[in-house]
């Protein structure tokens, strides 16, 4: 368990939560009470494999960001005021 960033508490690399300091306080008796293991990793790999797949999707989605066609509206004439 560490402090992400002021306000955010992270229980493992999968579980982060935001809340107060009282209630990031009560989280982590619960999680420290709970005597399961520190940090459960489906395999040795499974972060830097994560990390990849979490690189490739953003970059996907940015790729099809930009595939998007833009259509600018026509501007509307402006009158000036008492016209």
């Amino acid at each position: 368990m560490r402090t992400a960033k002021p306000g955010v508490l992270q229980l493992n690399p999968w579980l982060t939560v935001a809340g107060t300091s009282a209630e990031q306080e009560q989280w982590q008796k619960q999680w420290n009470a709970a005597k399961g293991p520190a940090c459960i990793i489906p395999a040795p790999e499974y972060p830097a494999e994560w990390r990849a797949e979490r690189a490739r999707a953003k970059k996907e989605a940015e790729a099809a960001r930009r595939r998007e066609k833009v259509v600018t509206a026509a501007r509307a004439a402006v009158c000036p005021p008492g016209r």
